[in-house]
C-alpha cells in the first residue's frame, strides 16, 4: 500500500487529534515547546514522528517500509522520547506515524499502524509498516535491512530466513511450538537448514525449516538426525514456499 499524500499547512496538533489524542494537556494548538517533540503518548495511543528520506522503501512486493530511529543521549528532550520508545514496547503499542518531510511544513498522518522493537542495548527504535508481527532467530533480529556495508550474500541470507519466520508464523514447523516472545516484542524461533550448507545443501527457502530450539538442538545433536532430515524434507515439500 503506497503511503499517503504528504500536504503542506496540516499542524502537529491536527495530526495528534486525527489520531485520537485528546490533548487535554496541551492548552496552545501552536505551542512550540510540544510541536518539535519527536513522539507523543496519551493513553494507549503513540505517535512518532518520522522523516519521510529515512524511510527504507520495500525491497520486494508486499514487503513493508522500515525506519529506525535513536533518541537515547540526545540531551533532555531525546531521554523523554527514549522513554516513550520504551513504554510502546513494555505496552505492546500500535504506533501511528506523522509523516514529515524535511525542511517543509509537509506532513501527514498515515493512515497504516506501524508496529515496533526496540533494542535496550542501544535505545533504537524500530518500525515497521503495517502492524505485522516482528521476528528473531538464532542469529538475532531479521526485520530490518542493514546498512549499506552489508554483503548482498547476508542480506538474501537475513531475507531468506525472514521468509521462512513470517511463513510458518514463528511457530516450529515440526511440532507446532509457537515461539516466544522476545524483551523487544519480537517472536523468536530457529531457522534451520535442513541440508547443512557444509555439506552442499543450498541456501533457499525450499532447504530452511523454522524449529524450536529443543527440535533445533535434536536436529544438530540428537541420536535420529537422519530421520528428522528426512522428516524435514517431507514437511517443506508439503507446506507452501
Amino acid at each position: 500500500m503506497d503511503l499517503p499524500p504528504i500536504t503542506k499547512g496540516k499542524r502537529i496538533y491536527d495530526l495528534l487529534k486525527e489520531a485520537g489524542m485528546q490533548l487535554h494537556d496541551w492548552p496552545h494548538a501552536n505551542d512550540p515547546s510540544r510541536n518539535q517533540r519527536w513522539a507523543w503518548l496519551e493513553g494507549d495511543i503513540a505517535v512518532v514522528n518520522v522523516w519521510v528520506h529515512k524511510l527504507v522503501a520495500p525491497a520486494l512486493p508486499g514487503d513493508p517500509y522500515t525506519t529506525q530511529y535513536t533518541a537515547r543521549g540526545q540531551q533532555a528532550k531525546g531521554e523523554q522520547v527514549d522513554g516513550i520508545y520504551q513504554q510502546i514496547i513494555r505496552r505492546n503499542l500500535p504506533v501511528r506515524v506523522i509523516l514529515k518531510v524535511k525542511n517543509t511544513f509537509k506532513r501527514a498522518l498515515d493512515t497504516e499502524a506501524w508496529s515496533a522493537t526496540y533494542d535496550e542495548h542501544t535505545g533504537t527504535l524500530s518500525l515497521v509498516r503495517g502492524g505485522d508481527d516482528q521476528f528473531a532467530d538464532q542469529h538475532g533480529e531479521v526485520n530490518f535491512p542493514s546498512g549499506t556495508d552489508e554483503s548482498s550474500a547476508a542480506k538474501r541470507n537475513r531475507t531468506l530466513r525472514l521468509l521462512a519466520l513470517k511463513r510458518s508464523g514463528g511457530k516450529c514447523e515440526y511440532c507446532g511450538q509457537p515461539g516466544f516472545r522476545t524483551q523487544q516484542g519480537a517472536i523468536f524461533a530457529e531457522v534451520h537448514h535442513i541440508v547443512p550448507l557444509s555439506e552442499g545443501g543450498a541456501d533457499e527457502a525450499d532447504n530452511l525449516i523454522v524449529l524450536c530450539p529443543n527440535d533445533h538442538r535434536k536436529a544438530h545433536y540428537g541420536q535420529n538426525i537422519s530421520e528428522l532430515r528426512r522428516n524435514f524434507i517431507e514437511i517443506r515439500r508439503n507446506s507452501p514456499p
